[in-house]
């Protein structure tokens, strides 16, 4: 079993899921309605921000997403295009996974590694600064100079920062991976 194709799957599926829950509850809440299941629809606003964090890398593309916007099947254009990156997102995780696995993909050149590698290492500094930038948006002040901290806030900001770090590790790995293989291969050619 792949997991390449298992995780895109059930990943789109619970955000879509959580997005098109949320989105139902707050336009019901813009038309004056009451949701039908109060507690129930109060979480999924609580899940759906703590699933973002479950999928930080995708951050840009989550704030597209939301009510009143043209819709296909459900969802807006801008919640499309999120669903896309988590499906793009999970499935290089997944493709990792299976590669560290054991199981055999194609070749992929060292060029294409360190370019890969140095993309992923941008983003993850984005990622990492856009958390530091971002923060008093996750615990604002209240009116006395302290700060309100909600635990799905708390878990959302730690998978942000924890994606972060973990692309950044495994970039940084990666590069100085690829570099040792030139340079062990142009030793090898010169020998």
């Amino acid at each position: 079993m792949r997991l390449s194709r298992v995780l895109p799957t059930i990943q789109v599926a619970i955000t879509a899921v959580l997005t098109i829950w949320a989105d139902r509850v707050d336009s019901q809440h813009l038309h004056g309605l009451p949701p039908i299941f109060v507690r129930m629809s109060l979480y999924v606003f609580v899940l759906r921000r703590m699933w973002r964090g479950v999928n930080a890398p995708t951050f840009p593309m989550y704030f597209a997403s939301g009510p009143n916007r043209p819709e296909v099947l459900g969802l807006g254009v801008g919640e499309i295009l999120y669903l896309i990156g988590v499906a793009i997102l999970w499935f290089l995780v997944g493709r990792f996974l299976d590669r560290w696995r054991g199981m055999s993909f194609d070749a992929v050149s060292s060029k294409r590694r360190i370019f890969t590698s140095a993309l992923i290492l941008a983003w993850a500094a984005f990622l990492l600064v856009s958390a530091i930038l971002i923060f008093p948006n996750f615990f604002p002040e209240t009116f006395n100079a302290g700060r309100v901290v909600r635990a799905d806030a708390l878990v959302t900001y730690a998978l942000q920062l924890l994606w972060a770090l973990a692309l950044i590790a495994f970039s940084l790995r990666e590069l100085v991976r690829c570099v040792q293989q030139m340079k062990t291969s142009h030793r090898s050619v010169g020998a």
